[in-house]
C-alpha cells in the first residue's frame, strides 16, 4: 500500500491513471511491502499507519514494484507484469479490483467476522475478468480496539 493526498487517490498533483501516477505510487517513502510472491497461505504483518492517513493498495500479480517498473512502466494490459490499484482509474483496464467487505456486509462469499474491527480486502487479480469473481487474493485486516 502506499499513502495519498486525499479520497480521489492523488499523489503530489498526480492523479490515478496519470502519465506518473504507477511510478509517483511506487517510488514514494510511504510505499510498504506487505506480502511478497512465496509467502505461505495464513502470513501475518503487523503494520503501523499514521492515524488519519489515507491509503491506496496495488497488487502486481506474478511480479514485483521492480519487475514493473524495468518491463511495463506505462501499466500497458499487453505486457507483463500489470499493477491493480484500489483507484480504478489506476488499473491498466480501469475496472475495480478491490472490495472491502466488514462486519456489516454478510453473504454468501464473506465469511462471518471475528469482531467489529475486522475487515477483508477481496482482490480480482485479471484484467476484463468476471467481475463478481474477486476471490483471488483475500486479506483479512484487524484493527485494534
Amino acid at each position: 500500500f502506499f499513502v495519498v493526498d486525499d479520497a480521489t487517490g492523488t499523489i503530489g498533483g498526480l492523479v490515478p491513471g496519470s502519465p506518473g501516477y504507477l511510478q509517483a505510487a511506487l517510488a514514494s517513502s510511504t510505499r510498504q511491502v506487505i506480502f511478497n510472491d512465496g509467502d505461505p497461505v495464513g502470513t501475518e504483518r503487523t503494520l503501523q499507519i499514521p492515524g488519519g492517513a489515507l491509503i491506496a493498495w496495488y497488487y502486481i500479480p506474478n511480479g514485483t514494484a521492480a519487475s514493473l517498473l524495468a518491463s511495463n512502466p506505462s501499466n500497458d494490459p499487453d505486457l507483463d507484469p500489470i499493477a491493480l490499484l484500489s483507484f480504478d482509474a489506476g488499473s491498466p483496464d480501469s475496472a475495480e479490483h478491490f472490495r472491502w467487505y466488514g462486519p456489516n456486509r454478510r453473504g454468501w462469499h464473506t465469511p462471518a467476522f471475528d469482531s467489529e474491527n475486522d475487515l477483508q480486502l477481496h482482490v480480482l487479480d485479471n484484467l476484463f475478468a468476471n467481475r463478481w469473481a474477486f476471490d483471488d487474493l483475500i486479506v483479512d485486516i484487524s484493527m485494534p480496539s
